[in-house]
């Protein structure tokens, strides 16, 4: 069985993002689950994501307009092909919901992972907002999701997604990776001109 974490993340370092997804992974293994993972084109050159291609299943999806893009929906419609066993699909970063919702085969659960607040409100501004509108309210239908804060989950249920089909997990953080000092407070702060400190004196 396999879960494929498609993800809109592409930046320089792993950070908190995919430190959790790889905790995550490594719990549910023990259950018999194997990920693989589709990430942006743009990600394909970072160090981390050439890393995690040697022990994981990696795709590369487009990046520029993703959601209207023919290409994305190809790509993705072969994931699931060569992939026939792909159980649940949990994306991030809003980028490739649409995308997911069109393609992702019925017997597959499909999670969306809501972790940036949504600027849509009740009007209709620009081509953003329609996407945004046709997305959650319109093309939802099928999929769960989970918002990293209550407000998060209020502003999609006022765009229209069904509430019962929305959970709250609030944001966690690797803290294995906060390094502590010690305020060593007997040293002279440096940034004082001997004249100035004449004057504080």
């Amino acid at each position: 069985m396999k879960i494929l974490q498609v993800c809109a993340y592409a930046a320089p370092y792993e950070g908190n993002f995919m430190k959790s997804i790889y905790a995550l992974e490594n719990a549910v293994r023990s259950y018999g689950y194997e990920f693989i993972y589709a990430f942006p084109e743009s990600a394909q050159d970072r160090e981390w994501c050439k890393d995690l291609a040697k022990r994981s299943k990696v795709y590369f999806l487009p990046l520029d307009k993703a959601r209207i893009r023919l290409l994305t929906y190809q790509k993705l419609k072969r994931v699931f092909i060569d992939n026939p066993d792909i159980t649940i699909v949990h994306s991030h970063f809003e980028l490739y919901d649409l995308p997911l919702s069109i393609v992702c085969p019925k017997k597959v659960k499909l999670f969306w992972h809501l972790h940036d607040p949504l600027t849509v409100g009740k009007r209709i501004k620009n081509s953003r907002d329609l996407l945004a509108l046709v997305q959650y309210k319109y093309c939802s239908r099928g999929a769960i999701l989970i918002s990293v804060a209550k407000k998060y989950k209020n502003d999609i249920v006022n765009i229209g997604f069904r509430e019962k089909n929305v959970f709250v997990v609030e944001n966690g953080i690797d803290l294995d990776r906060i390094k502590l000092q010690q305020n060593d407070r007997s040293k002279e702060y440096t940034f004082l001109s001997a004249r100035c400190k004449m004057k504080l004196q």
